[in-house]
């Protein structure tokens, strides 16, 4: 029996509720299966008992500790489906192994196929026991992982290009991206794989959720209490239009209305970015690793013009301005320049993607489609194409 290609947010238009730790019902649904557990009230009542607690961070540095798995299970939405486990690193991952199909309509093959290898990586691959001559290791969320089969994503995709710039090299690009995950994870993953003494990290992330994905565990980590729920009202249209699918809200509306109504929040999430990023720059620098920062434009920022039918429509349905949707640029710009103060590799693809005259997203949940996997690859390999030695 095989899986539909739902794997979108349970949660709604509360202040963020849906994206506090990336809160989606990312597992395989099959036909017959029972609705997965809304974790999303769980989550809020353990990090506001845990604000009520006290004894929160001392310092002003970054803060992180293990979850325990008990825990982890009650507030991360991931666990509830038997394709992700609990990692210390990482708070959740891919099970070992797995070969899950997902319908799309979208694609030439009216299908895609997800598998994993012992670790979770995508692709059944395992890295290379030799060391080859360049070993990418890519974090990012879904629009990393793929929505589309294994070699079809940009990283599968950056790999080839680059071992047919360089037929004489070994190269090896490693895609540990994960639906749902954030600065923090990307972060662990870097942590998680040093043994394998990668010679290029490669942080993408995603404008359209990455900054408020964050915040879930920034609150939990420094024990500071959420903000109140948004209007009950706002909740149940979210809940109510069915046709919308979690996943297109959460490509970049719900941030833009999260930030909208909060930006305070905003400011919190701006802020953890930069010390995780500088976290992320330390141990590349300890490791002889190059860095390169890659910034994913969403679908509101660089083709909304070409989706009129499933965005435009929705963003005057929801209440949603374009100037709300205009703070992924914002947080854009101060991400780069925040990446250029620091002096490493970054790369800002919304030039690119806009120039593009194909739809690069999937019109039912705005992942990137193959055209933009491929002008995803086109666009990193020059920063990473120099780093072959």
């Amino acid at each position: 029996m095989s899986a539909t290609a739902i794997r979108g947010s349970v949660a709604a238009l509360t202040v963020g509720l849906a994206l506090w730790i990336g809160y989606r019902v990312v597992a395989s649904f099959l036909d017959d299966a029972p609705e997965r557990p809304d974790t999303g009230q769980t989550m809020i009542e353990e990090i506001n008992a845990r604000a009520e607690e006290g004894g929160g961070p001392s310092g002003s540095g970054l803060q992180r500790e293990v979850i325990p798995e008990d825990v982890a299970r009650r507030i991360l939405q991931h666990l509830s489906s038997d394709l992700y486990v609990y990692d210390e690193r990482v708070y959740y991952r891919w099970k070992a192994h797995a070969e899950e199909r997902y319908d799309q309509d979208e694609h030439p093959d009216g299908d895609w196929t997800i598998t994993t290898n012992s670790t979770g990586m995508r692709g059944g691959r395992e890295p290379a026991d030799e060391k080859p001559d360049l070993r990418v290791l890519v974090a990012g969320d879904s629009q990393t992982e793929g929505y589309c089969n294994d070699d079809e994503t940009w990283p599968a995709l950056l790999e080839a290009k680059l071992r047919a710039a360089h037929p004489g090299k070994s190269i090896e690009v490693l895609n540990a991206s994960c639906g749902g995950y954030n600065f923090y994870h990307h972060l662990g993953l870097l942590e998680k794989y040093l043994d394998l003494s990668p010679d290029v990290f490669v942080h993408a992330v995603f404008g359209g959720n990455d900054f408020a994905e964050l915040l879930g565990l920034l609150h939990y980590f420094e024990r500071i209490p959420m903000p109140a729920n948004a209007d009950p009202s706002a909740l149940e249209l979210w809940k109510r239009e069915t046709d919308i699918p979690g996943t297109f809200r959460n490509q970049a509306l719900a941030q833009a209305d999260l930030f909208h109504r909060h930006p305070e929040e905003k400011e919190l999430a701006v802020e953890a970015s930069r010390k995780i990023t500088d976290e992320i720059l330390r141990l590349c620098a300890a490791n002889g690793i190059e860095y390169v920062g890659v910034y994913l434009p969403p679908l509101a920022e660089s083709q909304p013009e070409r989706y009129p039918e499933s965005h435009l429509a929705t963003m005057e349905l929801l209440a949603i301005t374009p100037e709300q949707t205009a703070v992924s640029r914002r947080l854009a710009d101060g991400f780069l320049g925040f990446l250029e103060e620091r002096g490493v590799r970054a790369v800002d693809l919304l030039g690119p993607l806009r120039e593009e005259k194909r739809d690069l997203y999937w019109h039912n949940d705005h992942h990137l489609n193959l055209a933009g996997n491929r002008a995803v690859a086109a666009g990193v390999f020059p920063a990473v194409d120099p780093l072959v030695r």
